[in-house]
């Protein structure tokens, strides 16, 4: 035979095999991920199809793109380096801004007045270093109370017309993102990274709905709508700070989703996903997705109160306390108003194990703080005028409580950095405002004299959250 002929002739056997054989190899290598076990709670993810892609080489940061499909958040500018150095934090106990009534009293943890900021609304955020405090509109204000006026147009004056929609503070430097929106009602938002008399620099913009830093401030999670489609659900995105990579992780096809950030836990990104209803209703699985896409649960078997942290979630360690409820109404906080569930109880949770609970069923406790050495936990116990600041160790095994006056009900408590103590809100069991306290070891809680609906502390560094 002709060698061409019998070359030709492999040649096509060889690609006839590859017709045949190649869809059912290909099927074999892109199996589908089988469900957990129970079946999910929340509404069925729906991973991205993985695509090709070159890595970038090395030392060289992958430069911004120009261009972003139909409806996918487009990244604008570059984050700027200085904004992921770790800033010097203050030392000590710090500040306390306390908001009540339209204004905020900065004051030390001896009780000792600074400064008082008129007509301002919350949310109260300092930044990582302690040295600046922003309120909602954004303002900006110094330590001591000085105003450095709007946020987001420091160093030009210009103007950015729409309000803004949230401000989440960088763990590490005094920089933030603030979401601003068109006042018109569109939901494209623009994420502008902000910092005192410095020019503000457009970072993304979409339909974004939420934002998270990493604790090491290198990366940001954020929620966008799906494809600019009305009846689309929600994306879960990464975006490396440094290298300017977005990575779109997740996404859920029903548009009547609810999805919230509730922060990280190591590398993967919590999320709440609720079909058609509020977050804020309990029973929604806490689940994590990772830089890969993988999702682990963080609640399997239980029920979660969803909320802010320090309120319902607390890193500790290497892992998380939750705060979960069951199948009767309670009233936590003494205000009339129940929620659906069980006395809400305390629990360590880990990726794919049940929750591990530490507190007695039966018996209500909630807004967990943890220790700086993470051997001990400050929570609250109790129901309505009987909730006292209680001490427990790193198992959740009850030591003392900390508070036993019962002109009191006591509510938020944040634990600061080493040998600063704890800091709590209280309710007068007679009405009126409430009031901030301040307890450290070895010596009795004492009251700050303030009054206050809401507050934050300089001591702690920012939880990286949006906060409207």
């Amino acid at each position: 035979m002709n060698p061409i002929v019998r070359v030709f002739g492999v040649t096509a056997l060889l690609a006839l095999m590859v017709v045949l054989l190649g869809k059912p190899i290909l099927d074999a290598a892109g199996g589908r991920a089988t469900a957990r076990e129970g079946g999910p709670r929340s509404p069925a993810p729906v991973l991205p199809t993985p695509t090709p892609t070159t890595a970038p080489p090395e030392e060289t940061p992958t430069p911004p793109p120009t261009q972003a499909a139909p409806g996918e958040p487009l990244l604008v500018g570059q984050f700027p380096d200085a904004c992921l150095q770790q800033a010097d934090a203050v030392e000590g106990a710090g500040l306390v801004a306390a908001w009540h009534e339209n204004r905020v009293q900065i004051a030390a943890t001896d009780g000792n007045a600074i400064a008082e900021l008129p007509d301002v609304r919350p949310p109260i955020q300092w930044s990582a270093s302690g040295r600046f405090l922003v309120t909602r509109g954004p303002q900006l204000w110094t330590s001591e109370g000085e105003s450095l006026g709007p946020f987001i147009h420091l160093a030009s004056g210009a103007e950015i017309a729409a309000p803004d929609r949230g401000v989440a503070w960088s763990p590490v430097a005094d920089c933030a993102l603030v979401m601003v929106g068109d006042s018109a009602g569109s939901p494209e938002v623009s994420l502008l990274v902000a910092r005192p008399s410095v020019d503000p620099i457009e970072l993304l913009r979409g339909d974004i709905r939420d934002v998270a830093f990493s604790p090491d401030g290198d990366r940001l999670a954020f929620v966008a709508k799906q494809g600019g489609r009305p009846a689309a659900g929600f994306e879960v995105w990464s975006l490396d700070l440094e290298s300017g990579t977005l990575n779109r992780l997740l996404g859920f096809e029903d548009g009547s989703s609810q999805v919230v950030l509730g922060g990280w836990a190591g590398a993967d990104i919590l999320y709440w996903a609720a079909p058609g209803v509020s977050v804020a209703a309990d029973g929604w699985e806490l689940s994590g997705v990772s830089g890969n896409g993988a999702i682990r649960v963080y609640t399997r078997g239980a029920t979660m109160l969803t909320g802010s942290p320090p309120s319902f979630l607390e890193p500790c360690a290497d892992r998380l306390v939750g705060v979960l409820g069951g199948d009767r109404s309670f009233d936590p906080t003494g205000s009339g108003q129940t929620r659906s569930g069980s006395p809400p109880r305390l629990a360590f949770l880990e990726a794919n194990r049940r929750p591990e609970f530490i507190t007695p069923e039966g018996e209500t406790y909630y807004s967990p703080t943890c220790s700086p050495d993470d051997r001990y936990l400050v929570a609250i116990a109790g129901e309505g005028a009987a909730r006292r600041l209680t001490l427990l160790d790193s198992s959740g095994a009850f030591l003392r409580t900390l508070t036993i006056d019962e002109g009191y009900a006591d509510k938020l408590a944040v634990w600061g950095p080493s040998g600063t103590g704890v800091l709590f809100q209280r309710a007068p069991s007679g009405g009126g405002a409430d009031v901030l306290w301040f307890i450290a070891e070895g010596a009795p809680a004492r009251s700050l004299n303030l009054n206050v609906a809401s507050f934050d502390w300089s001591a702690e560094r920012p939880s990286g959250l949006l906060g409207e």
